[in-house]
């Protein structure tokens, strides 16, 4: 696989899934958590993760399997912003699952990096609308 460059102010919309498409990400009578324990989880890691690398997120969408997320690299620190958020989720998600497995899929990640304000918005408007249109 090539390496794609990174480049500082570009727009990426990031997706990446959960190891065998299992739904890690989803709230379990098993382990008592509540929607809003995973979406808290999920928004700490976020933020820490874009405030230590100064990215700019737009828009975040979690599903039980997977998760699309834009944003605008400034700083041209891409990689290491989608290290520290990923392993932070990894390590927390399998802390609550009381598991020690991979989280992520090891099929490469699928980061696109938008060139143009249409093709921008249309990730938007995908990211949002992504869980009402998979049911």
């Amino acid at each position: 696989m090539r390496a794609r460059p990174i480049e500082p102010g570009r727009t990426y919309k990031i997706t990446r899934r959960c190891n065998e498409r299992r739904m890690f990400f989803a709230p379990t009578l098993a382990t008592g958590t509540k929607p809003e324990d995973i979406s808290n989880f999920v928004g700490y890691c976020l933020a820490h993760a874009a405030t230590r690398f100064g990215i700019q997120v737009h828009a975040c969408v979690f599903m039980s399997n997977h998760h699309h997320t834009d944003v605008t690299d400034p700083g041209g620190k891409l990689i290491e912003f989608k290290q520290l958020f990923h392993s932070m989720l990894a390590r927390g998600i399998n802390a609550l699952r009381g598991r020690f497995d991979a989280v992520w899929s090891r099929d490469r990640a699928c980061d696109t990096r938008r060139a143009q304000d249409d093709e921008t918005l249309a990730d938007l408007v995908y990211t949002i609308t992504n869980p009402v249109a998979a049911g």
